[in-house]
């Protein structure tokens, strides 16, 4: 009985832990902004096509629900490394690695959603 117990507290424990709830808040919010509840609601056509970008501003497949998804998660995490990169003041070459990598990683997520809207013609 003591284990069920140490079990049930340790879920609660990270039940209220608000890290947990953050990067839920995080991970539902990137899902909602690429698109999520257009591609549920208009229900769009299959695309039959070569690749999986359909080739219209004016409509979305599930397939870019998910490459969008992938774009967004990319910047925050770029812009996660960024705010965590003071914690390192110390250390001036790490901090530096992670100012640069985290740059490098939101200016790939820029093109990767740039060149995507270009090639759905926009």
């Amino acid at each position: 009985m003591a284990r069920r117990g140490k079990t049930f507290e340790r879920l609660m424990e990270k039940v209220f832990n608000i890290a947990v709830w953050e990067v839920a808040a995080i991970v539902l919010g990137i899902i909602l902004l690429s698109g999520l509840f257009y591609a549920i609601i208009e229900k769009p056509p299959a695309y039959t096509g070569y690749g999986a970008i359909y080739p219209s501003t004016r409509s979305q497949t599930t397939t870019e629900v998910f490459i969008v998804a992938l774009g967004y998660g990319m910047g925050a995490l770029g812009f996660y490394l960024i705010l965590t990169a003071r914690k390192y003041v110390y250390n001036p070459r790490y901090t530096n690695f992670q100012i640069m990598a985290g740059a490098l990683i939101v200016l790939l997520a820029f093109l990767f959603l740039t060149v995507m809207y270009t090639s759905k013609g926009g």
